[in-house]
């Protein structure tokens, strides 16, 4: 299994993901739309998940479509807008390599989902992926994690979350390994699902998360052709997220 297949959210991951991180809130929303200038403009969320960001923006009425790469993550998100009554496009793409057949007026990232790109390698790929999807004059705005909540490793697993699950429970372990020359934490997660105390289904995955400087950020998106490149309020105060924006 290759680092990337590691690092996919499956079908237990994304129930569990559900669990502990419910629809983003109006404040949340509000902190990336305050940016956009007419919300009868399209937008694209890269990195979409299941719709935590998506759903309450299609809710308010903004053209919201999505992709991420996890089918599972995208399967999860059409069965919550099937049952409210919204038709998004949605499609399965990698953000670092991905084309559109339209244009759009704006493109989110959200949540600090950048930093899930490692290097600036892949980083400066999805940005020219998502420069090429813009309509002329179109917004890029994206949060990123700029500062680190952990400075320590921990190598031995710990139960982080447990929730009810039909008639068992569903649990999450979290194994962390920081490397501070890098910038970069290592989360290593296995999920299991139990019903009186038998493990009935289990997951493994594998995640990286780097912090960026906006300095790197800058140069990585004015390299791909974007300007009016500018910081903003990041995700809400107390926030590890920064936020950038600019445009086509």
């Amino acid at each position: 299994m290759s680092d990337r297949d590691k690092s996919a959210y499956g079908k237990l991951c994304t129930l569990i993901y559900d669990l502990d991180k419910p629809l983003a809130d109006k404040q949340e929303i509000d902190s990336f739309i305050e940016h956009i200038s007419s919300a009868s403009g399209r937008i694209l969320e890269a990195m979409c998940g299941s719709g935590r960001f998506l759903i309450p923006m299609l809710k308010e009425g903004y053209c919201v479509s999505g992709f991420d790469s996890s089918a599972e993550m995208l399967k999860a998100c059409s069965e919550r807008c099937r049952e409210l009554d919204l038709h998004p496009r949605l499609f399965t793409a990698d953000v670092t390599d991905f084309n559109c057949d339209e244009k759009y007026d704006h493109v989110f990232i959200t949540a600090g989902s950048a930093s899930l790109l490692t290097t600036i390698e892949e980083l400066s790929n999805a940005f020219r992926c998502i420069f090429n999807c813009l309509a002329p004059g179109g917004n890029f705005i994206f949060t990123y994690v700029n500062r680190g909540s952990r400075e320590d490793t921990d190598s031995d697993w710990k139960e982080v979350m447990s929730y009810p699950l039909g008639r068992g429970v569903i649990s999450c372990m979290e194994k962390v390994t920081c490397h501070a020359s890098l910038r970069t934490v290592i989360y290593e997660y296995l999920y299991e699902v139990s019903e009186n105390g038998i493990i009935t289904g289990s997951e493994y995955q594998k995640l990286a998360l780097r912090t960026y400087e906006f300095s790197e950020l800058y140069t990585a998106l004015h390299d791909c052709g974007f300007r009016n490149i500018s910081e903003a309020e990041g995700c809400g105060p107390g926030s590890e997220c920064g936020m950038v924006i600019c445009r086509k």
